[in-house]
Formats: structure tokens, sequence, C-alpha cells
């Protein structure tokens, strides 16, 4: 999930510009949530580059191709993300809380 996170961040660049931080901002916001160990957010962090750098390499530049990678992306990053923070709600036996855009 957070490898699509970071390839969703790097498409969203390229497309958009540097000052584009939406899936950054997400991860962040993940991290957060989660209150992750120093390992898991060290895993959680690499995963977020390692798509970033895979993404960035496969698609230097705005295209159709690079745009359809992104919705792809933004797809399973977005799903992933909810995956993860449902699990932890679930675990901490707490309700959901809404999610915001």
């Amino acid at each position: 999930g957070d490898r699509h996170l970071g390839e969703a961040h790097a498409l969203r660049v390229a497309c958009e510009g540097r000052a584009s931080q939406r899936w950054r901002q997400r991860m962040d916001r993940l991290l957060q949530l989660e209150a992750a160990d120093a390992a898991l957010d060290r895993r959680l962090r690499d995963s977020f580059n390692a798509g970033y750098a895979y993404a960035e390499a496969a698609h230097p530049a705005c295209d159709p191709d690079a745009r359809a990678a992104y919705a792809d992306a933004a797809r399973r990053g977005e799903a992933a993300a909810r995956a993860v923070v449902a699990a932890s709600v679930a675990a901490a036996g707490m309700a959901p809380a809404p999610v915001t855009r």
C-alpha cells in the first residue's frame, strides 16, 4: 500500500509539479495514525520511497501512460491506506473515524 502511495506521489508530481504533496501528506498522516515503532516506520518509509523511485524512473514526464499509471497507483494506494487504518482501528477496538479528503 505505501509503495502505491509513493508511486502516486511521483506520478502526481510529474504531472502537477513539486508543489503537489497530496500523497506525501497522506503517507505522513498514515504514519501518524499508525504511531508505528521505529522499525515499522522505517519499513513504511522505505516502501513509499521505493514506489516513488520506481514511478519516477518509469514515467519521468507526464504523458497518457503516466496519467493511467497515476490513476491505478492512486486507487491502490487509497485502498491500501484505508485497509491499514481499518486494521489498526479494529485491533484497538475503536470505531473507525470518517475519512476526509
